[in-house]
């Protein structure tokens, strides 16, 4: 069985812990601040460069930008203290709201300077927005993590439901509301984060050896030991890069990535992940293009955003009593070929109840994917290594997921919204053919049990 982890008390849920509470609502700001601005910043574009293809065109250039230095913004997290980096992140945010609407107010906002600002924003969201997640391995005890990851699920999905439309209607009062509201709770989440521990507790590097990870791991393991010891501190929140090791930046990037080939089940699940991601991603902007092709009522398309955003909460709420009770391979299993059957019909007809239950049925049931599988993964990783493990699973999964809206088009504009549903049925056929043949999938059981499967 595992080990209790020292961010959890014994015999009490990790949900009363104030640690966990703190931890949850600096999260929760971040999440609460970048969903109100999102509707703002679209419109506020506009109305500054006064040019659709200019708006979208910066608005793509920072979503590129973000996701190039979010891959090196998991070392970035394995290096420094994860709480002062969540506080960091937060107080840019809180400032970036603050500039705005001062300039708003001022009547002498640019279009370049506000592009300044959101570059300097993205910069540092990019390198220390993983630091929430990382932290969370050392607060939630290894047994509740998946569980602790659905209430996050969930927590976004309330997030995305609530926070456009809230957003969009601030910004009818007065464009700079909606980044007032957004920079105050970035604001409070500040205080909270500089209220988490100062340096996360010990628990992990022992546990990590004696759950049978696998001897090909061993050396990235070892190199990572030999600098936590130097520094004093066998976590990613103590200072790590204080000691020699600190300026080895890319020798610790490097490490990240060894010890991500070095794994037997992270890299598959990877490769699972980014397919089934493209298919999810793809349909839901496939959709929404084809219903604007189709000259559907604007209120109808927005409405599939909003229906699918509710399976997600539902999907969350409903992995929270199943993702302890089946196994992990089992919910893989499960979960793809309910999505198998809800995209079938969509190649003989796009009627729009087709496509709105075809997204309800993924949304239901990815909640459960997710938090079963990743939630293994970092369960599984080492503490020192969670950022590193953060950006090597996610970022392939990120870029492949980005480039469905360019391949929808093209698509749906050659060969029909047809060709679009056959070629994502195919892919969800070859996902669930991979965990059918791939034991290392297949075979991962239930969270009790996942130390005595390989990572």
């Amino acid at each position: 069985m595992f080990a209790h982890s020292n961010g959890s008390v014994a015999g009490r849920p990790y949900w009363r812990s104030s640690r966990y509470l703190t931890w949850f609502t600096a999260d929760t700001a971040v999440a609460s601040g970048a969903a109100l601005r999102a509707v703002a910043s679209a419109l506020l574009v506009y109305a500054l460069c006064g040019s659709l293809s200019v708006a979208g065109a910066f608005t793509a250039a920072m979503q590129i930008y973000g996701l190039a230095l979010s891959a090196f913004g998991g070392t970035v997290v394995d290096r420094h203290s994860r709480r002062l980096m969540i506080g960091v992140n937060l107080g840019v945010q809180s400032a970036y709201g603050l500039f705005v609407v001062a300039t708003l107010l001022a009547g002498r906002l640019t279009f370049v300077m506000y592009a300044l600002a959101m570059v300097i924003m993205t910069t540092v969201s990019s390198l220390f927005g993983q630091a929430t997640d990382a932290m969370m391995r050392s607060i939630v005890d290894d047994r509740d993590f998946a569980k602790a990851k659905t209430v996050n699920q969930g927590r976004d999905s309330t997030v995305e439901i609530v926070g456009g439309p809230l957003g969009g209607a601030l910004y009818g009062i007065a464009p700079w509301v909606p980044y007032l509201v957004a920079g105050v709770i970035c604001l409070l989440g500040a205080g909270c984060a500089f209220r988490l521990p100062s340096r996360e507790q010990k628990s992990e590097d022992a546990r990590v050896g004696a759950e049978g990870a696998e001897d090909a791991n061993a050396s990235a393991s070892d190199k990572a030991e030999s600098a936590d010891d130097a520094n004093g501190s066998g976590n990613g929140d103590a200072d790590n890069g204080k000691a020699a090791g600190r300026g080895a930046f890319f020798d610790d990037f490097r490490e990240g990535w060894r010890f991500f080939f070095s794994c037997r089940t992270v890299p598959a699940m990877t490769l699972l992940f980014m397919l089934f991601n493209l298919a999810g991603v793809g349909l839901q902007y496939g959709i929404q293009l084809h219903l604007v092709g189709v000259h559907t009522d604007s209120t109808l398309i927005g409405l599939v955003n909003a229906f699918a955003a509710v399976a997600g909460l539902v999907g969350a709420l409903l992995a929270n009593r199943l993702v302890g009770r089946l196994a992990t391979g089992r919910i893989l299993m499960l979960v793809l070929a309910v999505s198998i059957i809800g995209f079938a019909p969509l190649i003989a007809s796009s009627a729009y109840p087709l496509l709105v239950a075809a997204l309800c049925a993924v949304g239901l049931f990815t909640p459960l994917a997710e938090a079963s599988a990743l939630g293994f993964i970092f369960a599984r990783t080492p503490d020192r290594m969670q950022g590193r493990m953060y950006t090597c699973v996610g970022v392939p999964c990120s870029v492949l997921a980005a480039l469905s809206p360019a391949l929808d088009g093209w698509i749906i504009d050659r060969l029909g919204f047809t060709a679009l549903a056959i070629i994502y049925e195919t892919i969800l056929l070859l996902c669930l053919a991979m965990v059918l043949l791939l034991p290392a999938l297949r075979g991962i059981p239930k969270p009790d049990h996942w130390s005595e499967a390989v990572l």
